[in-house]
């Protein structure tokens, strides 16, 4: 345990919380720096869906996306399941675009 880290938590409390850690960032233009005390990760929930443009010059993207298309059509059928659809699209993109480009979470 580093010596700031003792100053803002006790052995008890590293005890009680062991995956908590004081991240320090970076001064900029102050002479202060912003401390933050919390655990080692962070769970944001769900990611809204993100369209990369980059996605359009990839030689199978639409071949892809429309198979995605014609699966959730499949899954969920009928008129009244858009939602449902652009869901499935999505989540299926989403791993498209690890398998392809890569997990850009891990950069």
């Amino acid at each position: 345990m580093s010596r700031i880290d003792r100053a803002f938590a006790s052995p008890a409390c590293h005890r009680q919380f062991p995956d908590m850690v004081l991240t320090r960032f970076s001064r900029g233009l102050s002479n202060h720096c912003q401390l933050v005390l919390g655990p080692t990760t962070q769970n944001w929930g769900w990611k809204p869906f993100r369209f990369f443009n980059g996605w359009v010059y990839h030689l199978r993207f639409m071949k892809d996306s429309e198979e995605f298309w014609r699966e959730s059509c499949r899954q969920f059928p009928g008129r009244f399941s858009l939602v449902e659809k652009l869901s499935y699209v999505a989540i299926k993109l989403r791993g498209w675009n690890k398998m392809v480009f890569g997990n850009e979470d891990n950069r």
